[in-house]
C-alpha cells in the first residue's frame, strides 16, 4: 500500500518499486481489495 501511496497509485511504478510485475501487484490489489477513484474498474459506468 505505502509503495501505490508513494507512486500515486500507479501500479506500474509502484510494481518496479517493489521488484514485482503489474499484473502481480495487480493481482494482490484485487486481492487486498484496494481501490482507488483514478482506476477503470472503480469509476462509476
Amino acid at each position: 500500500m505505502d509503495a501505490l501511496k508513494r507512486t500515486g497509485y500507479v501500479q506500474q511504478e509502484a510494481g518496479e518499486r517493489l521488484g514485482i510485475s503489474r499484473r502481480k501487484l495487480n493481482r494482490r490489489v484485487r486481492r487486498l481489495g484496494i481501490k482507488h477513484p483514478k482506476w477503470r474498474r472503480n469509476r462509476d459506468p
